[in-house]
């Protein structure tokens, strides 16, 4: 039987978690020594889009995934990641233990506005940084179900509806869904105050949100910047002095406009 050709709802989730992705990375360069925590993973697979970090980062050893399901298929597919089951509840981890805390299409789902910043409490609590995702409820479709407006009805009217389509398993308390100042309440509620909020766009709209939470200002580490800002001025200044000799040149002066020695800047 020949292979079924991917669905174009699978394309686009496809290439959103790619385009999510190199977000990611523009954002938190790799690090080859920086502990990651992946919350969320899903122990059987659906789709080549599931468990997208254990597929693509190239340090599969610093990552610790999170989950409330099993994970005996989880394991045996990536043998390098360590994984750790918990009840839903506080992360099983102390303050600070990771370098940065992915979490992708995983808020929606982990109960209501009080469960919710809860989660972000305990995203903040255990990571210096943290990449999270969650579908915009603004968005036409659901993305989840695929099914248009849908989620924009009553809660009681939609779950008659999935039952209806034959997706009760979206129905009840799946998902709750959020708009920009949504999370915003919660990030408040949490006490999350240095983040930005990423709109990432699907034909001009708003399909989903990428909160960022930034501990560390800057990853390049600080002896690494000042040697590149030596550098840069020195370059600079080179371009200056053959700018100026140039310029000395097209005037007929016998000298370049150079300082004498001892009035130079010295640079570092």
């Amino acid at each position: 039987m020949e292979p079924t050709r991917p669905t174009i709802a699978y394309r686009i989730s496809a290439y959103n978690r790619n385009r999510k992705y190199q977000m990611f990375l523009r954002i938190f360069p790799l690090q080859k020594q920086w502990k990651i925590l992946d919350v969320g993973v899903t122990n059987h697979e659906y789709s080549q889009t599931d468990n997208f970090l254990e597929k693509h980062y190239p340090y599969l050893a610093n990552i610790t995934a999170l989950t409330i399901e099993p994970v005996e298929e989880f394991t045996r597919r990536y043998p390098a990641v360590t994984a750790v089951t918990y009840d839903g509840g506080a992360f099983p981890f102390s303050d600070k233990q990771f370098d940065l805390v992915w979490s992708n299409a995983v808020l929606e789902h982990v109960g209501d506005a009080r469960c919710q910043v809860r989660f972000l409490r305990e995203i903040a609590r255990t990571g210096a940084n943290a990449f999270i995702t969650t579908p915009n409820r603004w968005f036409p479709i659901e993305v989840h179900t695929r099914v248009p407006f849908v989620h924009w009805l009553p809660r009681s009217v939609t779950d008659r509806l999935l039952r209806w389509l034959g997706k009760d398993w979206a129905a009840g308390e799946y998902m709750r869904l959020l708009s920009r100042r949504q999370i915003k309440r919660l990030l408040r509620q949490a006490r999350i105050t240095d983040y930005t909020i990423y709109s990432n766009r699907l034909c001009g709209l708003t399909m989903d949100f990428v909160i960022v939470i930034r501990e560390l200002k800057n990853t390049t580490p600080p002896s690494c910047t000042m040697m590149a800002l030596s550098t840069k001025l020195k370059q600079s200044a080179a371009r200056g002095r053959r700018d100026v000799r140039e310029l000395s040149r097209h005037v007929g002066a016998e000298e370049p406009f150079l300082l004498p020695e001892h009035r130079r800047p010295r640079l570092p």
